[in-house]
């Protein structure tokens, strides 16, 4: 119930403030939604074990706060989910047009960063190699970037939004 209502707090209070902190709302909502479900608790009088209840809803909120942090906070600013998002957009693409796309359209120039991201997924099995060295994203990379996108849209996460290159020339879907 905790970890629920935190991502429903965490929802409605990022989409109601305007430019909103993400991090001090995802421990707020989970702060405020540990203590309500803790005070449902005591006024509910059932006869359990109040310390046990007390420390089953503490190690809920721990687990919600980890959830919503490491999954909005990832997508939202996280240049490793980026690159599958420019993949995702722009495949199947070459490495070269893939940079010069970046370059182009967010005025990133560390190649040397972004190659290193580029193997990272692809070990991870995120990204693939074509015969004709495009890049592309494999099956778990299409699921990856379809729940990335569903859940930064749910959110409305900001930064997630700024930096698609899909109208970049170099994008092969442009």
């Amino acid at each position: 119930m905790v970890i629920a209502l935190s991502a429903l707090i965490t929802l409605v209070s990022y989409r109601m403030i305007a430019n909103p902190l993400l991090f001090e709302i995802i421990v707020v909502s989970c702060l405020l939604a540990g203590l309500l479900c803790l005070t449902f608790e005591f006024i509910s009088r059932s006869k359990s074990d109040l310390f046990t209840k007390t420390l089953t809803i503490a190690f809920s909120t721990l687990v919600a706060f980890n959830l919503l942090f490491f999954s909005l906070m990832m997508i939202d600013r996280s240049k490793s989910l980026y690159l599958v998002r420019w993949v995702g957009e722009c495949a199947p693409i070459t490495k070269e047009k893939l940079l010069s796309a970046i370059s182009e359209t967010l005025g990133q120039e560390d190649y040397e960063y972004l190659n290193r991201r580029i193997k990272e997924q692809e070990l991870r099995g995120i990204i693939k190699s074509t015969s004709a060295s495009e890049l592309e994203l494999s099956m778990t990379g299409k699921i990856f970037f379809q729940v990335s996108n569903g859940i930064a849209s749910v959110y409305g996460l900001n930064e997630w939004k700024k930096i698609s290159i899909s109208e970049s020339k170099n994008c092969s879907n442009s």
